[in-house]
């Protein structure tokens, strides 16, 4: 079914509907419903009641709303590109996966999403996703994600005032078909409220990107060669770390979780979270983000009773919410201490 904006739809199998406003995707668009709420909805879930009376004279291009790109707030120290893909179970059909695409990065990124099966690619979605965000791509079928190999995201990195131009990037994300039904992939995490399988993008060639993109500094290769003819050996001096992230999700801090109960994962995550403090102390690090996730809150709740217990001098907060929402917290270690009570 072939849907154009304007066009006045209901739910397939819930009641209520809307008039579409935007194009999407081939596969979503957006409908304001009644109470003026605009709502993303797959064209499958969607039947037509009445078709708006200018669409057949509008040409394809026309029925695709513009995008409109703001102005978004950075977050500091955020500049690296970086992507997730992240698989949910679909919650009408357990045999499907909702299939996303995570910018975790402070640029807008324009991007094209390929799959790869045997040597041949196939399109999937051309998506511009906003900085710090994630976007829905399309629904697969275990059966489908078990004829892909690889799936491939080629990008245009920007942002809406001045910034330092990057080249386009490709990524590869090799699928292991093996792990959708493997027990302990899907799991609690940053980017969704349900669990989920999450997997960072390869950085490599990125970096690589990075590295062809940086112009050679004339005068500083200059000031180098003077300096190496004017001294043997000049001692590096290691510039002091400003803020640390240790990610203490179960699958990050062990190669197998499987025979560990929740009191184990628990005891291992604390474990961690009292040494990589006590590490960061002693290297002088300023300030260290430990992301527990959401979760049911009794790691994040035990996290801070030990803080109040044994780090009473040590001021903490909520991390950023824009990039880790509820499911981090901060520590100043220099800098900021707690009054005494």
């Amino acid at each position: 079914m072939e849907l154009h904006v304007g066009d006045t739809v209901r739910y397939l199998n819930d009641v209520g509907g809307g008039k579409v406003s935007k194009i999407l995707s081939n596969t979503m668009v957006e409908i304001i419903d009644e109470s003026g709420f605009q709502i993303p909805v797959l064209v499958r879930e969607l039947v037509c009641i009445q078709k708006n009376e200018n669409s057949e004279q509008a040409s394809d291009a026309s029925q695709i709303t513009q995008t409109v790109v703001t102005e978004t707030e950075d977050i500091e120290g955020n500049d690296t590109p970086n992507f997730y893909i992240g698989f949910v179970r679909n919650t009408t059909d357990s045999k499907l996966f909702d299939v996303y695409v995570i910018n975790d990065c402070n640029y807008y990124a324009n991007l094209v999403v390929f799959v790869q099966k045997n040597t041949q690619c196939e399109y999937l979605q051309h998506i511009l996703i906003e900085p710090n965000t994630k976007v829905f791509v399309q629904q697969l079928s275990y059966e489908e994600i078990s004829d892909i190999t690889h799936i491939l995201v080629q990008t245009v990195l920007f942002k809406t005032k001045a910034f330092q131009a990057l080249p386009p990037l490709s990524i590869e994300f090799v699928i292991h078909p093996v792990k959708f039904y493997k027990p302990g992939v899907f799991t609690v995490n940053d980017f969704f409220d349900e669990d989920a399988y999450v997997v960072e993008m390869p950085k490599t060639k990125i970096s690589a990107f990075e590295q062809d993109a940086e112009m050679p500094n004339l005068e500083a290769i200059l000031h180098e060669k003077i300096s190496q003819d004017m001294y043997t050996h000049v001692p590096e001096v290691k510039e002091k770390e400003h803020i640390r992230e240790i990610d203490l999700h179960i699958h990050e801090l062990v190669d197998n979780e499987l025979g560990l109960d929740a009191a184990a994962k628990l005891d291992i995550q604390l474990q961690t979270f009292e040494k990589e403090l006590a590490r960061a102390m002693s290297e002088g690090v300023e300030k260290v983000v430990f992301i527990h996730g959401v979760g049911n809150g009794v790691l994040k709740a035990k996290i801070r009773g030990i803080l109040d217990r044994d780090y009473g001098h040590l001021l903490y907060q909520d991390a950023s919410f824009q990039k880790y929402k509820f499911g981090a917290t901060l520590i100043y270690i220099k800098g900021a201490t707690r009054k005494k009570r």
